[in-house]
Protein backbone atom coordinates (compact mmCIF):
# COMPACT_ATOMS: atom_id res chain seq x y z
CA UNK A 1 0.00 0.00 0.00
CA UNK A 2 0.95 3.61 -0.93
CA UNK A 3 1.01 6.11 1.80
CA UNK A 4 0.08 8.74 -0.62
CA UNK A 5 -3.35 6.68 -1.15
CA UNK A 6 -4.23 6.93 2.78
CA UNK A 7 -5.87 10.40 2.10
CA UNK A 8 -7.67 8.29 -0.29
CA UNK A 9 -8.91 5.06 1.90
CA UNK A 10 -9.44 7.60 4.72
CA UNK A 11 -12.25 9.43 2.45
CA UNK A 12 -13.91 5.72 1.17
CA UNK A 13 -13.95 5.11 5.46
CA UNK A 14 -16.01 8.17 5.48
CA UNK A 15 -18.57 7.02 2.70
CA UNK A 16 -18.84 4.04 4.50
CA UNK A 17 -20.17 5.84 7.80
CA UNK A 18 -23.03 7.29 5.65
CA UNK A 19 -25.30 3.96 5.79
CA UNK A 20 -24.11 3.53 9.43
CA UNK A 21 -25.51 7.02 10.24
CA UNK A 22 -28.53 6.47 8.87
CA UNK A 23 -28.70 3.26 10.66
CA UNK A 24 -27.72 4.79 14.03
CA UNK A 25 -30.30 7.85 13.33
CA UNK A 26 -33.61 5.88 11.85
CA UNK A 27 -32.68 1.83 12.71
CA UNK A 28 -31.68 2.14 15.96
CA UNK A 29 -33.27 5.88 16.74
CA UNK A 30 -29.64 6.47 19.00
CA UNK A 31 -29.26 10.29 18.10
CA UNK A 32 -26.23 10.21 20.08
CA UNK A 33 -24.59 7.36 18.58
CA UNK A 34 -25.65 9.03 14.66
CA UNK A 35 -24.17 12.43 16.26
CA UNK A 36 -20.72 10.52 17.22
CA UNK A 37 -20.95 8.80 13.28
CA UNK A 38 -21.05 12.43 12.11
CA UNK A 39 -18.43 13.61 14.49
CA UNK A 40 -15.83 10.91 12.99
CA UNK A 41 -16.40 11.76 9.81
CA UNK A 42 -15.94 15.18 10.16
CA UNK A 43 -12.97 14.63 12.06
CA UNK A 44 -11.90 11.99 9.17
CA UNK A 45 -12.33 14.55 6.92
CA UNK A 46 -9.99 17.33 8.67
CA UNK A 47 -7.42 14.23 8.55
CA UNK A 48 -7.34 13.47 5.34
CA UNK A 49 -7.15 16.89 4.52
CA UNK A 50 -4.04 17.19 6.59
CA UNK A 51 -2.18 14.10 5.43
CA UNK A 52 -2.78 14.70 2.23
CA UNK A 53 -1.49 18.32 2.28
CA UNK A 54 1.30 18.21 4.94
CA UNK A 55 2.64 14.85 3.19
CA UNK A 56 1.95 16.15 -0.14
CA UNK A 57 -0.30 12.77 -0.77
CA UNK A 58 -2.55 14.77 -2.95
CA UNK A 59 -4.17 12.84 -5.88
CA UNK A 60 -6.05 13.10 -8.83
CA UNK A 61 -8.74 10.15 -6.95
CA UNK A 62 -8.49 12.58 -4.06
CA UNK A 63 -9.18 15.70 -5.22
CA UNK A 64 -12.51 13.98 -6.26
CA UNK A 65 -13.55 11.30 -3.52
CA UNK A 66 -12.67 13.48 -0.83
CA UNK A 67 -15.22 16.44 -1.76
CA UNK A 68 -18.00 13.56 -2.70
CA UNK A 69 -17.83 11.84 0.37
CA UNK A 70 -18.21 15.29 2.31
CA UNK A 71 -21.31 16.05 0.19
CA UNK A 72 -22.84 12.75 1.01
CA UNK A 73 -22.55 12.93 4.32
CA UNK A 74 -23.63 16.06 4.33
CA UNK A 75 -26.64 15.48 2.21
CA UNK A 76 -27.82 12.58 3.80
CA UNK A 77 -27.41 13.80 7.11
CA UNK A 78 -30.06 16.93 5.88
CA UNK A 79 -32.13 14.58 4.22
CA UNK A 80 -32.75 12.60 7.77
CA UNK A 81 -33.04 15.73 9.45
CA UNK A 82 -35.89 16.41 6.94
CA UNK A 83 -37.28 13.28 6.95
CA UNK A 84 -37.76 13.76 11.18
CA UNK A 85 -39.40 17.46 10.16
CA UNK A 86 -36.26 19.12 12.15
CA UNK A 87 -34.92 20.80 8.81
CA UNK A 88 -37.73 21.90 6.87
CA UNK A 89 -37.56 20.41 3.27
CA UNK A 90 -36.51 23.47 1.57
CA UNK A 91 -33.56 24.53 3.46
CA UNK A 92 -32.40 21.04 2.85
CA UNK A 93 -33.08 21.53 -1.03
CA UNK A 94 -31.24 24.88 -0.80
CA UNK A 95 -27.98 23.18 0.58
CA UNK A 96 -28.29 20.38 -1.40
CA UNK A 97 -29.05 22.11 -4.48
CA UNK A 98 -25.41 24.33 -3.41
CA UNK A 99 -23.75 20.77 -3.18
CA UNK A 100 -24.59 19.88 -6.64
CA UNK A 101 -23.66 23.54 -8.22
CA UNK A 102 -20.44 23.01 -5.91
CA UNK A 103 -20.04 19.35 -7.75
CA UNK A 104 -21.05 21.02 -11.58
CA UNK A 105 -18.53 24.03 -11.18
CA UNK A 106 -15.77 21.62 -10.16
CA UNK A 107 -16.64 19.17 -12.75
CA UNK A 108 -16.45 22.43 -15.19
CA UNK A 109 -12.86 23.20 -13.97
CA UNK A 110 -11.57 19.47 -14.81
CA UNK A 111 -12.67 19.42 -17.91
CA UNK A 112 -12.09 23.07 -19.11
CA UNK A 113 -9.57 24.16 -17.30
CA UNK A 114 -7.51 20.99 -16.17
CA UNK A 115 -7.73 21.93 -12.89
CA UNK A 116 -8.78 21.53 -9.56
CA UNK A 117 -10.56 23.59 -6.92
CA UNK A 118 -8.90 24.14 -3.79
CA UNK A 119 -10.48 24.92 -0.80
CA UNK A 120 -10.23 28.08 0.88
CA UNK A 121 -10.82 29.21 4.87
CA UNK A 122 -14.75 30.10 3.90
CA UNK A 123 -15.51 27.11 2.67
CA UNK A 124 -13.86 25.31 5.77
CA UNK A 125 -15.27 27.63 7.95
CA UNK A 126 -19.10 26.93 6.58
CA UNK A 127 -18.26 23.57 6.83
CA UNK A 128 -17.43 24.15 10.51
CA UNK A 129 -20.71 25.71 11.28
CA UNK A 130 -22.81 23.22 9.34
CA UNK A 131 -21.56 20.65 11.94
CA UNK A 132 -21.91 22.82 14.84
CA UNK A 133 -25.29 23.64 13.84
CA UNK A 134 -26.39 20.14 13.08
CA UNK A 135 -25.07 18.61 16.22
CA UNK A 136 -27.18 21.54 18.12
CA UNK A 137 -30.14 20.25 15.97
CA UNK A 138 -29.46 16.67 16.35
CA UNK A 139 -29.13 16.72 20.62
CA UNK A 140 -31.57 19.99 21.27
CA UNK A 141 -34.54 18.22 19.67
CA UNK A 142 -36.84 20.29 22.17
CA UNK A 143 -35.93 23.41 20.21
CA UNK A 144 -38.75 25.66 18.83
CA UNK A 145 -39.45 26.20 15.11
CA UNK A 146 -37.91 29.50 15.12
CA UNK A 147 -34.76 28.37 16.22
CA UNK A 148 -34.40 25.79 13.71
CA UNK A 149 -35.19 28.02 11.37
CA UNK A 150 -33.05 30.58 12.18
CA UNK A 151 -29.76 28.15 13.02
CA UNK A 152 -30.69 27.09 9.43
CA UNK A 153 -30.73 30.37 7.97
CA UNK A 154 -27.41 31.10 9.29
CA UNK A 155 -25.90 27.57 7.40
CA UNK A 156 -27.81 28.85 4.32
CA UNK A 157 -25.93 32.02 4.62
CA UNK A 158 -22.44 30.30 5.35
CA UNK A 159 -22.81 27.80 2.71
CA UNK A 160 -24.06 30.29 0.04
CA UNK A 161 -21.04 33.12 1.45
CA UNK A 162 -18.87 30.14 0.53
CA UNK A 163 -20.32 29.36 -3.17
CA UNK A 164 -20.54 32.96 -4.15
CA UNK A 165 -16.12 32.99 -2.69
CA UNK A 166 -15.27 30.33 -4.85
CA UNK A 167 -16.76 31.75 -7.58
CA UNK A 168 -15.03 35.16 -7.25
CA UNK A 169 -11.80 32.81 -6.97
CA UNK A 170 -12.48 30.74 -9.66
CA UNK A 171 -13.40 33.85 -12.20
CA UNK A 172 -10.63 36.20 -11.02
CA UNK A 173 -7.99 33.24 -11.74
CA UNK A 174 -9.77 32.03 -14.78
CA UNK A 175 -9.61 35.85 -15.99
CA UNK A 176 -5.61 36.35 -14.83
CA UNK A 177 -5.23 33.04 -16.62
CA UNK A 178 -6.98 34.62 -20.14
CA UNK A 179 -5.10 37.82 -20.16
CA UNK A 180 -2.36 36.06 -19.29
CA UNK A 181 -2.60 34.20 -22.31
CA UNK A 182 -3.49 36.71 -24.81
Amino acid sequence: MKKAYIPNYISVFRLCLIPLFVYFYFGQRSVSRAVVTFLVAGASDVLDGYLARHNGWTTNLGRILDPVADKCMQSTVLICLSIDKIVPWWISGILIGKELLMVLGATRLIKKFHTYAQSGWYGKGAVVLFYAIVVVLMLFEGLDVVARTVLSLLMIAAMLFALSMYYVKIYRSNTRSNSENQ
